[in-house]
């Protein structure tokens, strides 16, 4: 059965709380349904989820930043088509900072057990303990494996267990983060050693996101990417991985069990010649193969 790519869209800077990264989902549609159309890929494009303005008496937590706005953009995933997850649709998630995708997972593993591989520059293992900054972007991980900041979204218990969890490219984490991180069971892959050897680094991804599991969730936060070749993020962190480097690991992304894929954290304000865009629509084109 040929696979149809599911898009949708999600334009929030909420989580982030910079404007720009809620220009993203569009951005990308710009460069990348020119691209389907071209290459007959089977798609559809079931546009943006509705993000509410920020609700300025509701949020007004300094540790959770836009608390309740990004509730509203959480439900609204449940709004999305009932056959959503089922073959042959293939979601990829247009973000958007990265909190939009506890709605997504939430919502995916409603119906699969799953597996997820983070690759990100930051951990985003965070809770409203813990936190720098109170940007939820920075906690998103950690609500989905199951810390404390999971109860301010309807769930009772972790989304997906830690053992299925693996973080790839992280060289920006906070001193309580990384407390958190060596007393969890998710695998966590520095940026060197990502670069030193992508491939079995990948592969224990792979086999931890499939332990038990029905498949796994990649997200990629264009963050992981070096500033030089991916500027159009709101966090830029130097010395991250090259483009070449970047699209190597899309190569080797297993797509047999692969259930979907998100794309967040594009800051088109930020963007040079549309370089990050354009990364983001090479690498989709190539999850089409």
């Amino acid at each position: 059965m040929k696979r149809r790519i599911v898009l949708i869209g999600v334009p929030s800077n909420l989580g982030v709380d910079i404007s720009g990264s809620n220009f993203g989902p569009d951005k990308i549609r710009q460069f990348l349904i020119p691209e389907l159309e071209k290459n007959n890929i089977n798609f559809v494009d079931l546009g943006n989820l509705f993000v509410p303005e920020k609700n300025f008496l509701g949020d007004s937590n300094e540790k959770l930043k836009n608390l309740i706005s990004i509730q509203r953009v959480y439900r609204n995933f449940s709004r999305l088509p009932e056959n959503f997850f089922e073959k042959p649709n293939f979601p990829i998630i247009l973000g958007g900072d990265h909190s939009i995708i506890f709605g997504h997972i939430k919502e995916l593993t409603k119906k699969k057990n799953a597996g997820l591989i983070w690759l990100d520059a930051h951990g985003d293992f965070n809770d409203e303990s813990t936190t720098v900054t109170g940007n939820i972007h920075g906690m998103v991980l950690g609500a989905i494996a199951g810390n404390s900041l999971k109860k301010y979204f309807d769930v009772d218990k972790s989304l997906i267990k830690e053992k299925n969890i693996s973080i790839l490219g992280a060289r920006d984490l906070d001193l309580n983060e990384i407390f958190l991180l060596k007393n969890s069971d998710v695998m966590v892959i520095s940026t060197e050693k990502l670069k030193e050897n992508k491939m079995e680094y990948i592969s224990k991804a792979i086999n931890r996101a499939n332990d038990e599991t029905s498949g796994y969730h990649v997200s990629f936060d264009l963050d992981l990417v070096d500033p030089l070749d991916a500027p159009g993020v709101s966090v830029p962190v130097n010395e991250g991985i090259s483009k070449e480097e970047f699209s190597n690991i899309v190569d080797l992304i297993d797509t047999d069990k692969l259930l979907s894929v998100d794309f967040v954290e594009l800051n088109p304000l930020n963007d040079i010649d549309d370089k990050t865009a354009k990364l983001i629509v090479d690498s989709i084109l190539k999850l089409c193969k």
